[in-house]
C-alpha cells in the first residue's frame, strides 16, 4: 500500500500518523507486559507487532519525505 502511486500527500500523511500511533501503542503494551507472568509466546507476538508497526511507520515516513520533496528531489537553492 505504501508504494501505491495514487496515494495523495494528505493520504500518506494520515497513513503515517496511523502507523506511528500504533507503533507507539505497541511500545506501551510491551512496557505494560513487562513483569507480568505471561507465556513467552505473548511477549514474542508483542515484540513482532512492535517491529512490524515500527518498520511500517519508518517506511511511511520515508515515502512521505520523498513525496514532499517532489519528483526532482529537495530544493537546494
Amino acid at each position: 500500500m505504501l508504494a501505491h502511486e495514487s496515494l495523495s500527500l494528505e493520504q500518506m500523511s494520515e497513513l503515517y500518523k496511523f502507523l506511528e500511533s500504533h507503533a507507539h501503542s505497541m511500545e506501551e503494551i510491551r512496557s505494560e507486559m513487562e513483569g507480568e507472568d505471561l507465556p513467552e509466546s505473548y511477549y514474542q507476538v508483542a515484540e513482532d507487532l512492535d517491529l512490524i508497526f515500527t518498520d511500517l511507520a519508518a517506511s511511511a515516513a520515508e515515502r512521505l519525505r520523498d513525496m514532499r520533496a517532489g519528483p526532482t528531489g529537495p530544493c537546494t537553492g
